[in-house]
């Protein structure tokens, strides 16, 4: 699984780190901090690559669902649904245009927007 989701991600690899540490750091107050973590934000652990790709979740016993993958990392993914539907802790998810075929646990919901970590 990983090997497909590191040849997704290829193409994007090619990072400048120089001009990325010469960008200005903004300082984030208390307050903010407190309603980030409110929110349930937690920060990404791997970079992620836009990709805008159709997907498919499936969870037992029969539950479909199609979503839009927005970005994609080696450890994640973010999908956004265009209907509300609540979808379960434990997924499967395809990208069929990417070959992506794979287990993935629910981590943060914002609207219509889901975050997955793989498994």
């Amino acid at each position: 699984m990983r090997s497909v989701i590191e040849a997704v991600l290829a193409p994007f690899a090619r990072t400048d780190r120089n001009k990325l540490s010469r960008m200005p750091r903004r300082r984030v107050s208390a307050s903010r901090m407190q309603g980030l973590a409110a929110t349930g934000y937690r920060q990404q652990r791997a970079p992620r690559r836009d990709v805008f790709s159709r997907c498919t979740l499936s969870w037992a016993p029969n539950g479909l669902l199609e979503g839009t993958v927005l970005n994609i990392s080696k450890t994640g993914i973010l999908v956004r649904f265009s209907s509300g539907r609540s979808v379960p802790a434990e997924v499967r998810l395809r990208i069929p245009v990417h070959g992506v075929n794979a287990h993935a646990v629910q981590v943060r919901k914002q609207d219509h927007d889901y975050a997955f970590q793989f498994k």
